[in-house]
């Protein structure tokens, strides 16, 4: 198994990596939803969930078009 996934390693990575940015890309824009219906509006908070999130899901865009091509 190990052999397998060294000799084929660059094809999944460029997979593994797309899942995992599309992961991170569904909780930011999840954090950015929870902090768009905040009952204190006074409580803004410090992180950019959208630009995050709009990272994450360009991450996830290349990384998926890599995957396709390496494979």
């Amino acid at each position: 198994m190990i052999d397998w996934l060294a000799e084929n390693w660059n094809f999944h990575m460029w997979a593994v990596i797309a899942v995992l940015s599309a992961m991170a890309s569904a909780l930011f824009v999840l954090a950015d939803r929870k902090r768009q219906k905040r009952e204190r509006l006074d409580r803004v908070g410090f992180i950019p969930w959208t630009g995050l999130s709009v990272l994450a899901m360009g991450i996830t865009l290349l990384c998926a078009v890599l995957a396709v091509k390496a494979g």
